[in-house]
């Protein structure tokens, strides 16, 4: 009961972090979103670090379990200038990043629980659950960094580290129950300088930027889900094909959606 009020109190302060630095730069009407939320970000993960302290021993064991909540404030900061600049607005977006934050630190808890005493009984769904916002958080942040338009290396360069840090929290949610993770990096960076590659190949495509967010997103799930296969040793042939299948339908969408 202690820890799930140490849940609700650390969500509420990050949530009343986030409507004030949002309404800090609407305020102040400076393109400052991107700083803010970097540095709220920081600060989530200084309470993170407090929070989960006494369960872990390391700060090698802590960041896995900080990677989605300090993702998490920096992909709804970034997105929430390209939503309306209506208080409203403002105010539903930030309930959202307080229960998704909320509901993000109740999966984390799992995996921790889950790391000290093998799998418990919710983990399956704390794993859906992380897989799940893991997506979520990648199209926002895909969604933010295309629009700033930037240079497609620059574009590369940002979305290989989003997705070297998603994929490093899947894949670990995936062997969390294993002492060896000596693999875990090689695991994470193939797939995550794939996803770079193809940021770099599509930001010279006519594409809007929910569009090229939404066709890498659907390789993070592609790859996503071959390497926990693999991880798990259950990849087996049709489900490799069920994959194959889904990133040509992904590519299909794209080139008829294309601007040629």
């Amino acid at each position: 009961m202690k820890k799930k009020k140490n849940f609700v109190l650390t969500s509420l302060v990050a949530g009343l972090g986030f409507w004030t630095t949002n309404w800090l730069a609407a305020w102040s009407q400076s393109q400052i979103f991107w700083v803010n939320g970097v540095v709220l970000a920081l600060f989530v993960v200084l309470m993170l670090y407090f929070l989960f302290r006494s369960q872990l021993d390391s700060f090698k064991e802590i960041l896995p379990v900080i990677i989605l909540p300090s993702f998490l404030t920096i992909s709804f900061s970034w997105f929430t200038p390209l939503l309306p600049s209506s208080l409203i607005w403002q105010f539903i977006f930030t309930v959202i990043y307080l229960g998704s934050f909320y509901l993000i630190l109740l999966t984390e808890n799992l995996f921790v629980v889950s790391s000290r005493f093998k799998a418990v009984p919710l983990y399956r769904t704390a794993f859906v659950t992380g897989f799940a916002f893991s997506l979520l958080i990648a199209l926002l942040l895909f969604n933010a960094i295309f629009s700033l338009e930037f240079f497609p290396w620059t574009n590369s360069l940002l979305v290989g580290v989003v997705t070297f840090f998603l994929f490093y929290h899947l894949l670990w949610s995936v062997i969390i129950t294993e002492t060896d993770k000596k693999n875990l990096f090689i695991y994470t960076l193939i797939p995550a300088l794939l996803v770079a590659q193809l940021a770099l190949v599509i930001s010279f495509w006519y594409l809007s930027s929910t569009l090229r967010s939404l066709y890498l997103v659907s390789w993070l799930y592609i790859l996503g889900g071959v390497f926990q296969s693999q991880l798990r040793e259950r990849l087996f042939v049709k489900i490799l094909k069920e994959y194959i299948f889904i990133g040509g339908v992904a590519l299909l969408a794209l080139l008829f959606s294309a601007g040629w």
